[in-house]
């Protein structure tokens, strides 16, 4: 009874409405209570791995009497919390206690991927990484760690590909309940520093049977093995795990960092996210113009906001850092090609009037210039006419510039340019 997707008959010993109302006989529908069973397949919040949720229903199973959002425990008992049906529910009611096998499922994938995860910590940056906590959801897996600096992306990758590998092994994943003593003896045993551990404790091991470790307890070839305790939830093959992705690494406190990583669907939505943005980025240095800026701009926001493996993000970045220095140095290259266009334009018109002797010239770029490149070309214009005054005008991107130039007295040049621009609704 209570194996995986099969309820377990129980009895209710206890009704629990809180410290105000205390223990209840019966409690009616809509009331939040705590139940106690007598047996459960529920797992109570602890170790860092969150509670199980799920029902208690009639023995045929045909009615819900009390949906379990929370299971915790208290003075030793487990405590199922959630809110009564509309049948009610009293002490001594037999009940059959249905876990959500759908939602424990993801948290036993990520729960042991932690375990593969510690050993392959271990193996990557020696023994002093010790494990200093851990949060297990159906989401993802927070693991914290005893260390002194950032992980170099090299061995991030090694420790993501370890654990990698550890699935594609399809591990068999032992549990044993063993006295404390003789568990504490078997070589390369890990728990977390400052936990009290019960007695039996329960040994879980990655690959080999516990009976073998204790057969051997001093046996080095261990050292190769995620060999721990722990009383959570957990798979019975690595394989189960199917995908796994480390998706962050960073500091918490002074000598130790933190690990966010998820296993089985989340870890392949996060490995194929990461190979779509990595193919856009190849895509986008086919682009040019309005559409390559369009698309580094996206990139920036979706790459910076993607949960994607840590290593892919981190090399993404880079990629997409390079393309905007690809662009600026382009935007720098077009601004100055576009000066010395119209640097060249205005001479071309300078030294044309200077030929016919005209009095003024009012003209328009034939470039696509800005209010800096109408600017240059009056520059250049006058060094080529410099007793000729010029009204020149630009257009970029839907908007006008002009520059007046009157060196002969003849003409204001404010004024004339105040007239000049007048018809198109400008002012000077």
């Amino acid at each position: 009874a209570g194996a995986r997707g099969e309820p377990l008959a129980c009895t209710v010993r206890a009704i629990y409405a809180g410290q105000k109302e205390g223990f209840l006989e019966r409690a009616d529908a809509g009331r939040e209570v705590g139940v106690v069973l007598d047996a459960t397949p529920f797992y109570a919040e602890q170790g860092g791995q969150v509670y199980d949720t799920g029902s208690l229903l009639a023995p045929d199973g045909s009615e819900p009497l009390i949906a379990v959002g929370d299971v915790q425990k208290f003075g030793g008992y487990v405590l199922h919390i959630g809110t009564v049906g509309a049948r009610g529910l009293e002490v001594g009611a037999r009940v059959s206690a249905r876990v959500d096998y759908a939602r424990r499922a993801p948290i036993a994938r990520n729960h042991t991927m932690t375990h593969v995860l510690n050993l392959a910590l271990r193996s990557t940056l020696g023994d002093g990484c010790d494990q200093r906590g851990s949060l297990v959801t159906a989401e993802r897996a927070r693991f914290d760690f005893a260390f002194n600096r950032p992980l170099t992306d090299e061995e991030t990758a090694k420790v993501e590909a370890d654990v990698r590998a550890a699935i594609s092994a399809k591990l068999a994943v032992h549990a044993l309940e063993v006295p404390l003593k003789q568990a504490q003896t078997v070589a390369s045993l890990r728990c977390v520093f400052g936990e009290a551990y019960p007695d039996p404790v329960r040994v879980l091991s990655v690959g080999v049977p516990v009976d073998a470790l204790l057969a051997k307890p001093t046996d080095s070839t261990w050292a190769d093995f995620s060999i721990e305790f722990c009383g959570g939830t957990h798979l019975a093959n690595t394989a189960e795990a199917e995908a796994f992705a480390l998706l962050q690494e960073e500091g918490v406190a002074r000598g130790v960092r933190r690990i966010v990583c998820t296993a089985g669907a989340a870890a392949k939505e996060a490995i194929a996210l990461g190979e779509a943005l990595g193919a856009r980025v190849d895509g986008a240095r086919a682009l040019d113009g309005e559409r390559f800026a369009a698309e580094l701009g996206a990139l920036k926001v979706e790459v910076a906001e993607a949960v994607v493996p840590y290593t892919v993000k981190r090399r993404l970045q880079a990629q997409v850092d390079e393309l905007a220095s690809i662009a600026l140095e382009a935007a720098k290259a077009s601004a100055k090609a576009l000066l010395e266009a119209a640097k060249a334009e205005g001479t071309a018109l300078g030294e044309a009037a200077r030929g016919a002797s005209s009095k003024c010239v009012v003209a328009q770029l034939a470039i696509d210039a800005d209010a800096k490149a109408v600017d240059a070309a009056s520059v250049a214009f006058k060094a080529a006419a410099p007793d000729t005054p010029s009204l020149l005008f630009g257009v970029s991107k839907g908007a006008l510039s002009a520059v007046a130039v009157s060196s002969n007295g003849a003409l204001s040049a404010k004024e004339w340019l105040r007239g000049g621009i007048a018809p198109p609704g400008g002012e000077g």
